[in-house]
């Protein structure tokens, strides 16, 4: 069965399908669930995968060039301490901007973006 992401902790659980199947999954995680005769145990599996949706050329044309690379589960000085390398890539390679002083709001990276992108953090 895919799984399908819903916010930021939640999935959405498609429908199991008997294995083998000539179709494939349109979906990034897999959950398989194994059975044997004769024994009374189920084994779950995850499997990961890059499903990439078929888009035409004019649709991606006019999209946003802009990638946005968060680290917000620790502290700028980590960071630097702990991925030097990392960031000299990111920043002579690719032209990164590094944006200190920016403090968490949130227990992730969307709750952490909107104030950086919006100037405001989502209430509940």
């Amino acid at each position: 069965m895919c799984l399908y992401p819903n916010k930021d902790s939640n999935v959405i659980e498609g429908d199991f399908r008997e294995l083998p199947t000539n179709s494939s999954f349109e979906c990034d995680i897999i959950e398989t669930e194994c059975n044997r005769e004769g024994y009374n145990e189920t084994e779950h599996y995850l499997h990961m995968q890059i499903y990439e949706n078929e888009t035409s050329e004019s649709q991606t044309s006019s999209l946003p060039n802009v990638h946005m690379i968060m680290i917000d589960s620790t502290s700028t000085f980590m960071v630097k301490r702990s991925l030097p390398r990392t960031l000299r890539f990111l920043k002579n390679s690719l032209g990164a901007v590094q944006m200190d002083f920016l403090n968490k709001v949130g227990d992730n990276s969307r709750p952490n973006g909107f104030p950086l992108l919006f100037g405001k953090s989502v209430e509940k």
